[in-house]
């Protein structure tokens, strides 16, 4: 597996696993942001009205890996890059059309709704670094500004052992 990779995620998890067991909860959220009431199932209501959709399963498949673990929501967006490291770890750049507050509601809103918990929300420059975890699965997602009304968003999904043991 790609070092670099298990490096960045294994440090955010343990810090993260860390904060939720002191603070008892889920980095300092009681519970996750919910979409308002009456909006779309796909397509989220955020701040500024935009919706950003998620991708289908082949649309994952087809832009970032055709492994890519169709239980990872995945906003759509234009992908930059997307490949699979091996059989255990993806990663993907995308570039979406809002901003980074609305990319990042987005990934805090439907993460838990496929039952990730976030245990990470980090200022990163202008943007965000969330970080958040399912079972043996690790998700690292870099939000931040990428031009006029665009936002990037660099992601690693990584599941197993290796990923959450920081030795």
């Amino acid at each position: 597996m790609n070092r670099r990779l298990v490096a960045r995620l294994a440090i955010p998890v343990t810090v993260g696993f860390a904060m939720a067991i002191f603070a008892g909860g889920c980095a300092g959220r009681s519970t996750p942001p919910q979409p308002p009431s009456g909006s779309q199932p796909n397509a989220p209501s955020l701040s500024r009205g935009a919706e950003i959709t998620r991708m289908s399963a082949d649309q994952k498949r087809s832009a970032i890996a055709t492994n890519f673990p169709i239980e990872v929501p995945v906003p759509l967006g234009r992908v930059l890059r997307g490949e699979a490291q091996g059989a255990d770890v993806w990663d993907y750049q995308l570039e979406i059309q809002a901003s980074p507050a609305e990319v990042a509601t987005w990934y805090t809103t439907w993460y838990p709704k496929a039952e990730w918990r976030l245990i990470a929300d980090e200022v990163a420059g202008e943007g965000r670094r969330l970080t958040f975890v399912k079972g043996g699965y690790a998700a690292d997602v870099t939000v931040s500004p990428g031009g006029t009304g665009l936002t990037k968003v660099t992601a690693i999904v990584g599941m197993g052992e290796p990923i959450l043991n920081t030795q």
